[in-house]
């Protein structure tokens, strides 16, 4: 029992001690790590890796062979699939334990792996353009992205175009516009730097074309000194002279080759001569037509020699001029092609004839091209001479045939134009007869319409004063019961005057003195608060006129504008007001006279019942009306304008509309 208890007590303590421990795993993992712990961590992390790289341990699974001497470098595909894009395609691409890198140096593949590794490089200032190749090449973005801002921010005209020459075939980026722009902005430097020359035709296209994107620069005339600088520096050994040169020497070994060829023919026949001599001094009893024999054998075969050395030598000869010719038209042609694929991405269309003169006097222009196009003038003009000597001969026959036709034709014109000349007096003639009588018979026909012209105006007079004409035009308007408004002209005056089409369709007779009654009181109980108000008034002499108002008429005394401490006059002020006339003892032709816009100046003025009609209040009363509305006055030109001709205050302006300051009424009229 004391065992089991004991068992039991120790399970129970190593719950305890299990609880305490998953306690303290808990608290761990929610522990704050200050920055400082972070960096420490940090920096312990890198040492490590770099370790890793450095004692090449056994735990490495891929090898890199660098330079051409295959130097050993440990390293680990995790490592380099999680840094690298390039290894990260690689590894996943196919399976393998090693890569050879002959064009870096170990040093430079030992730095990298230490970037990929530790994220830390170090390097001379030198081969940072190296380094920057070969971050591209293994995709460290952030390598190249570092190394790019250094680049931009160090720029200058010794490290530009070596920057440039690298960027041609990478993408557009920052660095390239911005070594773009500096040499645009430096391009004067560049013409005759040294180390544009080095450039190949590739990387100059490109580095034309990046310069064209701007269209402020004009520099096209140094654009082509430079393509021409360039193209014979490059192409400095290809020049015609130095191959001519070089021919003449081929033929001058040549000929030196033969001349020691003769002589050691000759120096042999020499030697075979004395040896000849000998033997026949010594056998001067052999027979002498033997020797002779083998002198002629032996002179055959000199000669069949030196003729077959002498045809060796021309065929070299031939053969090697075959050969530089086709040699220098190749060359020419690449040097051309070159030169020209250049030129058109340059808009010489911008380029004026004295820069495009000075273009082709340029010393340092392709030599190559300009004799070619020489050779081509040559030619052109020499064709152009002979088809210009058949030109003129054929021309000197063709001018004396055309003479003789000439001739012959001015002979006939000259006969055909005298008859036509004749023939054309007698129809001149005849026409101008024709002319005459038409004139007159238009003359006629002239004075018949302008009797008829004279003559309808005066029948519609007449149309327009019988009673059937005017009750079949003003039946259908508000004036058909009208006693003043007879005409269809006075009506059509006040309808352009009113400029309001639906109120001349709804407007009515409201009031007629001549059947309501000449009164004040029943004026304002047929009148007033009825809005857009006409009066027509006519006197006793037949002068027709009167007033409009938008407003109308109102008798509520709480509206009126007061002039003095008593409010027995009210005024109103109404802008599309007016007064007018349609018969005045002038005969001028009807006006309508809006409001002068002076100051104590009112359109309409508001009285009690024991008042008609009033336009113009204040100062004074341009019309008004009376109590039994039989009588009225005229003060015109106090509120409303008057004709130019007219002054106020003046006799004429009052006599204006009604012949005098005060008339009578015959008929008066109101319509809304």
């Amino acid at each position: 029992m004391n065992n089991k208890n004991n068992n039991n007590k120790d399970n129970n303590n190593n719950k305890d001690n299990n609880n305490n421990k998953y306690n303290i795993v808990v608290d761990q993992l929610f522990c704050q790590i200050s920055s400082q712990e972070k960096q420490k961590h940090k920096a312990q992390l890198i040492q490590n890796f770099s370790d890793l790289l450095k004692e090449n341990s056994n735990f490495s699974d891929f090898i890199i062979f660098a330079s051409q001497d295959s130097t050993i470098l440990k390293c680990h595909k995790s490592i380099l699939s999680c840094r690298s894009k390039f290894f990260y395609r690689l590894f996943k691409r196919k399976r393998i334990n090693s890569i050879h890198f002959p064009e870096i140096s170990v040093e430079m593949m030992m730095s990298i792996l230490e970037f990929i590794y530790s994220s830390k490089i170090l390097f001379k200032k030198s081969q940072i353009i190296d380094f920057w190749k070969l971050s591209i090449k293994f995709e460290l973005d952030s390598l190249t992205n570092t190394i790019e801002k250094q680049l931009e921010k160090n720029i200058d005209k010794d490290n530009v175009l070596h920057i440039y020459s690298q960027l041609c075939s990478e993408k557009p980026n920052k660095l390239r516009v911005k070594c773009v722009n500096f040499i645009r902005n430096n391009f004067d430097y560049f013409i005759q730097n040294s180390f544009i020359f080095c450039f190949t035709q590739f990387q100059m296209m490109e580095l034309i074309q990046d310069i064209l994107t701007d269209s402020k620069f004009t520099k096209y005339f140094e654009m082509v000194q430079l393509i021409g600088n360039w193209v014979e520096k490059r192409y400095l050994f290809f020049d015609p002279q130095i191959l001519t040169n070089q021919n003449q020497n081929q033929n001058q070994n040549q000929n030196e080759n033969q001349n020691q060829n003769e002589n050691e023919n000759e120096n042999s026949n020499e030697n075979q001569n004395q040896n000849s001599n000998e033997n026949q001094n010594q056998n001067q009893n052999q027979n002498q037509n033997q020797n002779q024999n083998q002198n002629q054998n032996q002179n055959q075969n000199q000669n069949q020699n030196q003729n077959q050395n002498q045809n060796q030598n021309q065929n070299q000869n031939q053969n090697q001029n075959q050969n530089q010719n086709q040699n220098q038209n190749q060359y020419l042609n690449q040097y051309q092609n070159q030169f020209l694929q250049l030129i058109q991405k340059i808009p010489l269309k911008n380029i004026s004839q004295e820069q495009l003169q000075k273009i082709i006097d340029l010393p340092n222009l392709p030599k190559i091209i300009l004799l070619q196009m020489m050779k081509q003038q040559i030619k052109q003009t020499h064709q152009k001479n002979q088809n210009l000597e058949l030109m003129k001969k054929t021309y000197e026959q063709q001018s004396i045939e055309k003479e003789t036709k000439m001739q012959n034709k001015i002979e006939e014109l000259t006969k055909n134009f005298l008859d036509r000349e004749k023939k054309l007096m007698k129809e001149i003639k005849q026409k101008n007869a024709e002319i005459q009588n038409l004139k007159t018979e238009k003359q006629k026909k002239q004075k018949k319409t302008i009797t008829n012209l004279i003559a309808e105006p005066k029948n519609l007079i007449k149309k327009s004063k019988s009673r059937e004409y005017l009750n079949k035009k003003l039946g259908k308007t508000c004036f058909a019961k009208s006693k003043i408004i007879r005409d269809i002209a006075s009506y059509e005056y006040l309808k352009e005057w009113i400029n309001n089409k639906e109120l001349m369709e709804r407007m009515k007779m409201g009031f007629s003195a001549s059947v309501h009654g000449f009164s004040s009181e029943i004026f304002h109980e047929k009148c007033d608060n009825k809005g857009e108000t006409l009066v027509l008034i006519k006197t006793k002499q037949d002068f027709i006129f009167g007033g409009f108002t938008s407003v109308g008429f109102i008798s509520d005394p709480s509206k009126w504008v007061t002039i003095s401490s008593e409010k027995t006059f009210g005024f109103y002020q109404d802008d599309l007001a007016f007064i007018f006339t349609l018969k005045n003892p002038q005969n001028t032709k009807p006006e309508k006279f809006s409001r002068n816009g002076k100051t104590g100046t009112y359109s309409i003025q508001y009285q009690f019942k024991d008042c008609g009609p009033i336009f113009g209040g204040g100062i004074g009363s341009d019309i008004g009306i009376v109590n039994d509305l039989k009588k009225g006055w005229s003060d015109f030109g106090t509120n409303f304008k008057i004709p130019q001709n007219l002054e106020y205050p003046s006799e004429n302006a009052k006599n204006f509309l009604a012949g005098g300051e005060s008339w009578s009424i015959q008929e008066l009229e109101v319509y809304f």
